[in-house]
């Protein structure tokens, strides 16, 4: 009977992280949240301008369990992140994913419900990986493909490439700029006017 005890727990060992893995998949992530954003954008409650900050305030929800917050900011300063207090980088970390829903949610309103197709999903490692997929536009298609991290809550996203265009690259250029004259603090001191001088 100890024996047999001994074999259910091993097979447990085995099993269960097999099934979370499955159920938590990078892919399965990307999809289960992209189809939240278009249920949000294709529910006709919350259309129109008149809805405007109620729209936001469901995007901003799914965006804030989208992102490993810390990893996209750390990853967007680079460097200069050592140079913060623990107190800085968590003051930091909340103002930039501020700026990134202030700057892209409503762009979202554009989306056209053409459809979006999952291409890829590659395991780089244990805790690291990538899901491309393909998003249908007036324009043509849209490449997409999304960097994720996994931590103590499953897996996050900390960068996100449209079209070869990265948004952790793309600030970390905007932050360097701003960096080479100036304090890390001076940065958190604009990123405070950016985004309590927006309205929503």
């Amino acid at each position: 009977m100890k024996n047999r005890a001994a074999i259910l727990v091993v097979l447990a060992t085995w099993l269960i992280p097999a099934c979370v893995w499955a159920e938590t998949s990078p892919l399965a992530f990307v999809r289960e949240n992209v189809e939240r954003v278009v249920a949000v954008l294709e529910n006709p409650d919350l259309r129109g301008e008149a809805r405007r900050s109620q729209r936001y305030a469901e995007l901003s929800r799914i965006t804030d369990a989208f992102f490993n917050a810390t990893e996209l900011a750390r990853r967007a300063l680079g460097q200069r992140w050592r140079m913060l207090s623990e107190a800085e980088q968590q003051e930091f970390t909340q103002l930039f994913l501020e700026l990134i829903k202030q700057t892209y949610l409503d762009k979202l309103d554009a989306y056209n419900h053409s459809g979006i197709t999952y291409d890829q999903e590659i395991l780089q490692s244990p805790t690291q990986a990538e899901v491309a997929l393909t998003v249908a536009t007036d324009k043509g298609p849209l490449r997409v493909e999304i960097a994720l991290i996994q931590d103590t809550n499953g897996w996050r996203a900390f960068d996100v490439t449209v079209e070869n265009i990265s948004l952790v690259r793309n600030f970390r250029t905007q932050f360097q700029s701003i960096l080479q004259s100036n304090p890390p603090q001076y940065l958190i001191h604009i990123l405070k006017e950016k985004v309590h001088g927006s309205t929503q």
